[in-house]
């Protein structure tokens, strides 16, 4: 089975996000690219969907000007991509997690700097 490229706005997203967040996790996993902030939170960018998708720790409630652009919230028991156990244990099963799709980099951004200071 050919593995599915990364999306260009996936690309420029994760561009963005190494320019504002420390790199976490392998280079070999081709769907994820993991980071996390100063203070220890962790987020991953799907890279192959053509939107930009991301998971965090669950941050939702507090994430006013964001709440809209939530996907879904990931109970501890409920099963996600498997590469996060690796590379973003944090938002792997058994911790609950948010999923986030962003309109636009411009979003994206604005969360980020938003989740940099939690």
């Amino acid at each position: 089975m050919p593995r599915k490229a990364p999306s260009k706005i996936a690309l420029q997203a994760e561009a963005a996000l190494q320019k504002k967040l420390v790199r976490i996790g392998s280079d070999d996993a081709l769907y994820l690219r993991c980071f996390r902030t100063g203070n220890g939170r962790q987020l991953a960018l799907n890279r192959v969907n053509a939107g930009i998708d991301v998971w965090t720790e669950p941050v939702w409630e507090h994430a006013t000007p964001f709440q809209a652009m939530r996907k879904k919230r990931y109970a501890a028991d409920e099963n996600r991509i498997s590469t996060l156990e690796a590379n973003a244990s944090r938002l792997w099963k058994g911790s609950a997690a948010d999923y986030w799709r962003f309109p636009t980099l411009g979003d994206l951004d604005a969360f980020i700097d938003w989740y940099r200071t939690l």
